[in-house]
C-alpha cells in the first residue's frame, strides 16, 4: 500500500511525497502501498491500496495502521456500519483478510502492510490508523477489484487535532530527521 500525505481537495500535491514512498506497504504523506502485481484467474495475488491522511502532520502522528477488506454483498459490511461498528468498539463482520496493526514506518519500509487471499469482485476496505493506544483515523472505501483496476484510494479522517511537527514527509520522519509533538501541543 502507499501513503500519500496532502490536501485532499483536489490541489496538486507535491511530487516528492508521492516518490518518496516509492511502492512500498503503506503511506501517509507518501504512503502508496504497491504489493506486487501477479494476479491469478480468482483474485490477485495481494490487494493494492492506498491510505490518504490530510497532511503530513496527521500521517507522522500515527503509531499503527491495520486495513480490512470485508465483501460488499454481505450485511453490516457497508462503509456507514462498520465506521459505526468501529467507533463504538463493537465487533465487526469477518474480514475475508487484514492486516495486523504495524508500525507507520514498517509500512514505509516496505514490510508490513500486504493484503492477500481475496478474489476479485466488490469490496469494502476499511483502514484503522491509531495514535496512544486509541483510534486516531478510520477511512473506509467500496471498490470494485478487477484484474485491470489499480490501487484502492482510502481517505481518512479524525475528529482529533493533529500534532504539531517539523516534518515535511513521512520518510523523513522515520529517518528521524524532525520532531513530532507528544503531547499535541507546540514544539519547543
Amino acid at each position: 500500500m502507499c501513503i500519500i500525505a496532502g490536501p485532499m481537495d483536489g490541489r496538486a500535491r507535491s511530487p516528492t511525497l508521492r516518490g518518496a514512498a516509492a511502492c512500498i506497504a503503506v503511506a501517509g504523506s507518501l504512503l502508496a502501498a504497491c504489493a506486487g502485481s501477479e494476479t491469478h484467474a480468482s483474485g490477485p495475488a495481494s490487494l493494492e491500496y492506498d491510505i490518504e491522511f490530510p497532511s503530513t502532520a496527521a500521517a507522522v502522528g500515527v503509531e499503527t495502521i491495520q486495513a480490512f477488506v470485508f465483501s460488499a454483498k454481505d450485511p453490516g459490511t457497508d462503509c456507514p456500519s462498520l465506521l459505526v461498528d468501529r467507533e463504538a468498539k463493537t465487533e465487526l463482520p469477518a474480514a475475508l483478510a487484514k492486516t495486523d496493526p504495524v508500525k507507520l514506518c514498517d509500512v514505509v519500509d516496505g514490510g508490513a502492510g500486504t493484503l492477500r487471499g481475496v478474489d476479485f469482485g466488490e469490496l469494502t476496505f476499511l483502514v484503522v490508523a491509531q495514535a496512544d493506544g486509541a483510534d486516531y483515523f478510520t477511512g473506509c472505501t467500496l471498490a470494485t477489484v478487477t484484474p485491470t483496476s489499480g490501487p484502492v484510494n482510502v481517505q481518512v479522517s479524525t475528529t482529533r487535532p493533529i500534532p504539531a511537527t517539523t516534518c515535511q514527509s513521512v520518510s523523513e520522519f522515520c529517518a528521524g530527521g524532525c520532531q513530532v509533538s507528544e503531547d499535541g501541543g507546540p514544539l519547543d
